[in-house]
């Protein structure tokens, strides 16, 4: 056999194996998106047959001259923090994956100064509408439950922060941080490593792109965002497989000096940019920046758990 028909067979054979290797994981990787929906959905209605779906609930924020960071149930919400193309900005979106049931639920606006600058501006402003959308966006019907429009300040402030509730009903009550620990009594520097390498986990799923490993790590938080946004099978899977096609795609960029951020009245706990005070790992697919935030929290049972 000459050296040339040797060096073929060679290529074909590579060829052949890494097109197997693919079929093998592209075959775990349904079967897991199957596994999960299954999780994500059991015991929840069928909501793609039902004629009125329950209802949503938006956030709406115009602002100018300041960053910001909007907290529900203490957790962020909403966040202004990258003014390089300006600091007027108006928002809006759903809210309900940051509510945990019916009731009182408590928001926090927190504003501050702009790039370069030490205090707000005085002409810092912000205001902010929560919108109750009765069966699933129909125009009908929306109502205004909450709004805040921030007075101008009268003297420099380094942050200004409005604390306020509003009222919502929905089908759904979060109850697992009912059995989560109050991370602020543990000893910081057993804490730090803890969190770190929950962070060291997630990050190697994200540069590894690996999309059977990232819908288990997160399964806990598809299983929530499923009950709160009424999804349907179909749905979840589109959602999942948009997500892992994003991850293989793009690069993770360095995530800066951190530190921990509380949040949840200190029973969630994520890694903040010590020096952007965002609480997101960045991804560049090349043409857009997306950011992912990892949450977590710790049982009573000593395990950890995205949030």
């Amino acid at each position: 056999m000459t050296i040339k028909k040797y060096l073929l067979i060679l290529s074909l054979f590579v060829l052949f194996q890494s097109c197997g290797q693919e079929k093998k994981s592209q075959a775990a990787l349904n079967t897991k998106i199957e596994e999960i929906i299954s999780y994500a959905t059991e015991g929840l209605p069928d909501y793609g047959k039902m004629e009125k779906l329950p209802d949503l609930y938006n956030i709406s924020i115009s602002s100018s001259n300041c960053k910001y960071v909007i907290l529900i149930n203490d957790i962020p919400n909403t966040a202004f923090s990258n003014d390089s193309q300006g600091s007027v900005t108006s928002k809006t979106k759903g809210i309900n994956s940051s509510l945990l049931g019916s009731g009182l639920t408590p928001i926090e606006i927190r504003l501050f100064p702009s790039t370069g600058k030490q205090v707000l501006d005085k002409y810092a402003s912000i205001s902010v509408k929560i919108e109750h959308i009765p069966h699933m966006g129909s125009a009908e019907g929306r109502e205004t439950v909450w709004t805040y429009k921030m007075p101008m300040l009268e003297q420099p402030l380094p942050t200004f922060v409005h604390k306020g509730a509003f009222e919502v009903t929905v089908p759904f009550k979060i109850t697992a941080l009912e059995n989560a620990v109050d991370l602020s009594t543990l000893d910081s520097t057993q804490l730090r490593k803890e969190v770190d390498a929950q962070f060291a986990t997630f990050i190697s799923i994200l540069e590894k792109g690996d999309g059977v490993a990232l819908l288990d790590f997160t399964k806990e938080r598809e299983r929530r965002s499923a009950k709160k946004w009424y999804s349907t099978k179909e749905e979840l899977k589109e959602e999942m497989v948009a997500d892992i096609e994003e991850i293989k795609k793009s690069k993770l960029l360095p995530l800066p000096k951190a530190i921990l951020k509380f949040y949840a009245n200190n029973k969630v706990v994520s890694l903040k940019n010590a020096e952007t005070l965002e609480t997101y790992l960045w991804m560049d697919d090349g043409e857009y920046y997306s950011g992912r935030a990892l949450y977590l929290y710790k049982t009573k049972d000593n395990k950890w758990h995205v949030w």
